[in-house]
C-alpha cells in the first residue's frame, strides 16, 4: 500500500469488483491482487492449514513450516476479521488435539507451537514496553475487528446477506432456489438457500467420505508421504469451511477446496482398516485416549 509496488499490481489484480477502502483507523490493510483483505485472508488460510499439517506430518518440514510461520504472518497483519477467525479457530483445534490424542501431534513439533505462541506474547509484550502509543492504537485496531465487529457497518451488511439464505430456504420449502441466485455471507447459509436440504446432505456426506474421521491416517501421521499428504488435505479443506462460514458470498466453496478434497480422496486409497465404524475401540486404543 501506497508503494510503487500498488501500481504495478494493478495490472494483475482479480476483476470480480472494484478496490475498496484498504485503512482502519488511519493503519494500511494488506493490498495485493483480491480486492479487499478479505478475500486474501480466505485464500491465504486454507494453505496455512495444509503446510501446517505437512509440517506437522514431517513432510518437508524445512519448507511447510517456513511456509505455515510465513502465511500466519501475513494473516495477522491483513488485519481481515475472516483471517483472525480462522486463526483462532484452528488454534484451537490444535490444542484439542494436543489435549484428547497423545500420539495426535509429535511432542517436538507440539513443543515448537508452544514456543511460537510464547515467542509471539514476548513480542507483544516487549511492544507494550517499548513503545505504548503504538501498542495501544494496535490493540484499539484488533478490538474493531474483533470483538467490536459485530457493530460495525460490514457486519450489518454481512447479517443482512446472510439471512437471505434463511429466506430462500423457507420460502423454497426446503428445496433451495438455485447457486447464484443471492448473494450470502457464509457458505452454510449459501448451501441451505440454494440447494436445500439435499444439498445440504451431499455436502455433509462429501465431507465425511473426504475426512475420514475414523481413519487412523486423520489423527496420526503413518510415515506413507502420499497418505500423510491426504490426511493434511483433509484437514485444510475441512478447517477451511469455518472462516467461509462467516465470509463466503455463494455455496462455492472454490477451486482450491475441490483440488484439495481430490487430494484427500485419492492419496488415502486403499481403504484404512479403521475406516469402519466396528474398528473405533482399535482407533481409541491407538490413540490412546
Amino acid at each position: 500500500a501506497n508503494t510503487a509496488w500498488a501500481s504495478a499490481l494493478k495490472f494483475v489484480r482479480n476483476g470480480n469488483y472494484a478496490q475498496l477502502d484498504q485503512t482502519v483507523d488511519g493503519m494500511a490493510r494488506m493490498t495485493g491482487i483480491f480486492p479487499e483483505s478479505a478475500v486474501y485472508a480466505s485464500y491465504g488460510f486454507i494453505w496455512l492449514v495444509f503446510t501446517c499439517e505437512l509440517w506437522l506430518r514431517g513432510i518437508q518440514p524445512r519448507y511447510t513450516g517456513w511456509g505455515a510461520a510465513a502465511l500466519t504472518t501475513a494473516l495477522i497483519l491483513s488485519t481481515s476479521t475472516t483471517g483472525y477467525i480462522g486463526l483462532g479457530a484452528y488454534g484451537c483445534i490444535l490444542l484439542g488435539r494436543m489435549a484428547l490424542a497423545q500420539r495426535a501431534i509429535p511432542l517436538s513439533k507440539g513443543l515448537g507451537l508452544v514456543a511460537a505462541g510464547l515467542f509471539a506474547l514476548a513480542g507483544v509484550m516487549a511492544l507494550a514496553i517499548i513503545d505504548p502509543a503504538i501498542a495501544n492504537a494496535l490493540a484499539q485496531t484488533g478490538a474493531r475487528l474483533t470483538v467490536d465487529k459485530a457493530q460495525s457497518a460490514s457486519a450489518l451488511q454481512r447479517a443482512f446477506w446472510a439471512k437471505q439464505g434463511i429466506t430462500a430456504f423457507t420460502a423454497s420449502y426446503g428445496l433451495g432456489i438455485g447457486p447464484g441466485s443471492f448473494r450470502s455471507s457464509s457458505i452454510a447459509l449459501a448451501v441451505l438457500g440454494s440447494t436445500g436440504l439435499i444439498g445440504c446432505a451431499a455436502l455433509a456426506l462429501h465431507l465425511l467420505r473426504m475426512f475420514k474421521p475414523l481413519a487412523r491416517s486423520t489423527w496420526i501421521a503413518t510415515r506413507d508421504p502420499a497418505r500423510d499428504a491426504g490426511a493434511a488435505a483433509a484437514w485444510a479443506a475441512l478447517v477451511a469451511l469455518i472462516p467461509a462460514s462467516v465470509s463466503a458470498p455463494s455455496p462455492d466453496p472454490g477451486l482450491v477446496w475441490g483440488i484439495l478434497c481430490g487430494f484427500a480422496l485419492g492419496l488415502r486409497r486403499p481403504a484404512e482398516p479403521n475406516e469402519n465404524p466396528r474398528d473405533a475401540v482399535t482407533f481409541a486404543n491407538d490413540l490412546q485416549l
